[in-house]
């Protein structure tokens, strides 16, 4: 159910990049050729020119952006990683099309496709930043949540879910956790309980509905870190 959630997600974002490219390419035409009031020693080109080749650069756009993994789910990762990652999908853009518009024999204004290049990065920001907002209130508010499972019972284990509990707009929910030592099993770590041993990953996973898996474990537990990862 969550994955397909995140699927849908992921595709309305994608869907609404789309948009805003497009937005983007005709308001920086009707920017560049009327309301900023350049001069346009050539004339005014006509619109169906752009709209040709806006068709042509919004798809190409959207898959230079997905070439970058900014539709990846990313709950955990900072604002300022994925807007750097916009921001340069968006250069490399801006370039694809300066070259599109060399071997149309210079057809497209270059100040046009500054235009777009700035206005597009400035809105698709703007959406990220937004949509990160909505949905950190969702999960503040116990939705849009995904089962984790913390392998670990020592102090790192214990700072994780300290960290966890203090950013509620991750949307982690701990199910329990995974101990090195059997002995631990049953007990309790700051309220969350110790289900099953690093053998038993794959069963918790399975039984707990569990997503995400974090190793939080002491550097003398290392045998069990690998055994963790093989399984």
């Amino acid at each position: 159910m969550l994955t397909r959630q995140r699927q849908v997600l992921a595709s309305a974002v994608f869907v609404l990049d789309g948009v805003i490219l497009v937005l983007s390419w005709l308001g920086a035409y009707w920017l560049r050729f009327h309301a900023l009031g350049l001069p346009a020693p050539l004339g005014v080109p006509p619109l169906s020119t752009y709209l040709w080749f806006g068709a042509v650069l919004t798809p190409c756009a959207l898959l230079v952006l997905r070439s970058f993994k900014i539709y990846r789910s990313a709950r955990t990762a900072r604002l300022s990683q994925e807007i750097g990652a916009l921001v340069r999908g968006m250069v490399l853009v801006g370039a694809l099309a300066a070259v599109g518009s060399y071997f149309t024999k210079g057809e497209l204004s270059r100040s046009t496709l500054l235009v777009f290049t700035v206005l597009a990065t400035a809105l698709l920001a703007a959406s990220r930043l937004a949509v990160r907002t909505a949905l950190r209130v969702l999960r503040r508010r116990g939705r849009n949540l995904r089962g984790t499972l913390v392998v670990g019972t020592g102090e790192p284990a214990v700072a994780l879910l300290e960290k966890i509990r203090e950013h509620r707009d991750f949307g982690l929910d701990v199910r329990g956790l995974v101990a090195a030592d059997p002995a631990r099993v049953g007990a309790q770590v700051a309220g969350v309980p110790v289900l099953g041993t690093v053998a038993d990953l794959p069963a918790l996973v399975e039984r707990t509905g569990a997503e995400l898996v974090y190793l939080a474990l002491a550097r003398a537990e290392h045998e069990a870190e690998h055994q963790a990862l093989e399984g």
